[in-house]
C-alpha cells in the first residue's frame, strides 16, 4: 500500500469516528464535542434553580437576626422538655426511694410486733393471770388491748414468758405470802416478774430478791403485786411441787409524741421505750374472737384467736408533693391459742 493510500485509510477511520472531515471533501470539519456541534446548555446538564426566600440563607453571606432568635427558641424548648423530664425522672426515682425505705421500716416494726403477740402467753398456756394491783386482786391476760376511742393510735399490752428463766417448784407453794422454794434459780433476778402456774390457774409475783444458796425465789409484800389479798382465788391447796415457774415480761406497744415526731415504742417492763418507726400516722389492733367476730375493744379477752395489725406511716416527699403515707397490715396468731 502507497502512502496515499494509507493516509486516506486514516483519514477514514478518523471521519468515521466523527474527528476529521470527509476525505476528499471541502466541507468544514465536523465538531469533537457536543457543546461544539450544537450551541446552547447540554439538554441533561440543565443549571439548578436556585431558592431565595425568607428562612434560605442562599445568596447571601449568612443568616438574618430573625433566623437565628427562630432558631435559638426553637433549640431553647427542646432543652427546656428535656430538663423537665429529667427532672420529673430524677423525682420519682426519688419518692420511690423513700416509698422503699419506709416500707422497710414497717415491715421491720411490725416484725417485732408480731414476734412479741406471738409469744403472748408462752410460758403458762395463755392462762389468765391473778395478781394484785396493790389492793385488789387483778386479773391479767396475756393480750390487753388499749383501745383509743376516736383515735387511730391504739395500744397493746402483752404479757409472755421469752424463754429467758423457767423451773419448777421444789416444794408445794401453799399461800401467796411464801417464798418460792424451785430446783434452780439460774436467771431469775430482783424485780424480775413470775408466773406460777400449774396448768391450771397462775398466779403473777414479783421476785424481790434471789437465794442462789437456797434456790428460793423471795417476792415480799413491800411490792404491790404481791400483796396477799390480790390473790384472793388461790387454789385449794396452792401450788404442789413440780409446777412452773415462768420468769415473764410485759410488753407495752403504743404510740408516744416526742420533740414533734409521732413513734410506735416497745417498752419492756419498767425499762425506757425503744422506738421502732417514726412518723407514724395510724396503729390499730383488730381482734378476732373465737366466735369470728371482730372488734378494736372486745369484751372478753379470754376468746382472742388472732390479731390483725394495722400500721401507717407517713412519706416526707420533700418535692413540693402532698405527704403520701404507706398503709401494712398483718395478722398475728398468739402460740398459746
Amino acid at each position: 500500500m502507497t502512502r496515499i493510500a494509507r493516509r486516506n485509510t486514516i483519514k477514514n477511520l478518523a471521519y468515521s469516528f466523527g474527528f476529521g472531515v470527509k476525505p476528499n471533501s471541502r466541507r468544514t470539519p465536523r465538531p469533537r464535542t457536543w457543546e461544539a456541534r450544537r450551541p446552547g446548555p447540554r439538554p441533561c446538564a440543565k443549571p439548578r434553580e436556585v431558592k431565595s426566600g425568607f428562612l434560605f440563607g442562599a445568596g447571601r453571606g449568612g443568616f438574618t437576626l430573625l433566623e437565628t432568635m427562630v432558631a435559638l427558641s426553637i433549640f431553647s424548648m427542646v432543652l427546656i422538655g428535656l430538663h423537665r423530664m429529667v427532672a420529673s425522672n430524677e423525682r420519682a426515682q426519688e419518692v420511690g426511694t423513700r416509698i422503699s425505705h419506709v416500707n422497710q421500716n414497717i415491715r421491720a416494726a411490725l416484725e417485732v410486733v408480731s414476734r412479741d403477740l406471738r409469744m403472748a402467753g408462752s410460758g403458762f398456756a395463755g392462762i389468765p393471770v391473778q395478781t394484785s394491783n396493790g389492793v385488789l386482786r387483778e386479773v391479767v391476760f396475756p393480750i390487753t388491748p388499749g383501745y383509743a376511742n376516736g383515735d387511730p393510735a391504739d395500744s397493746v399490752t402483752v404479757l409472755a414468758g421469752l424463754g429467758e428463766a423457767v423451773t419448777m417448784l421444789a416444794t408445794a407453794l401453799e399461800n401467796p405470802g411464801s417464798d418460792i422454794e424451785c430446783v434452780s434459780v439460774d436467771g431469775f433476778e430482783a424485780g424480775d416478774l413470775v408466773v406460777v402456774t400449774d396448768g391450771v390457774s397462775a398466779d403473777l409475783f414479783e421476785v424481790t430478791a434471789v437465794s442462789p444458796g437456797g434456790a428460793k425465789l423471795h417476792c415480799s409484800p413491800s411490792s404491790p403485786r404481791n400483796i396477799p389479798a390480790g390473790h384472793s382465788e388461790w387454789p385449794a391447796g396452792g401450788y404442789p411441787s413440780g409446777s412452773r415457774a415462768v420468769k415473764v415480761s410485759q410488753i407495752t406497744l403504743k404510740v408516744e409524741e416526742d420533740q414533734g415526731s409521732v413513734r410506735l415504742t416497745r417498752r419492756v417492763d419498767n425499762d425506757k421505750p425503744v422506738a421502732l418507726i417514726e412518723n407514724v400516722v395510724a396503729l390499730t389492733f383488730t381482734y378476732r374472737m373465737s366466735d369470728g367476730t371482730q372488734s378494736r375493744n372486745p369484751a372478753s379477752l379470754d376468746h382472742v384467736q388472732e390479731v390483725i395489725v394495722s400500721l401507717e406511716a407517713a412519706l416526707r416527699s420533700g418535692w413540693g408533693l402532698e405527704d403520701r403515707s404507706v398503709v401494712t397490715n398483718t395478722s398475728v396468731r398468739p402460740r398459746s391459742v
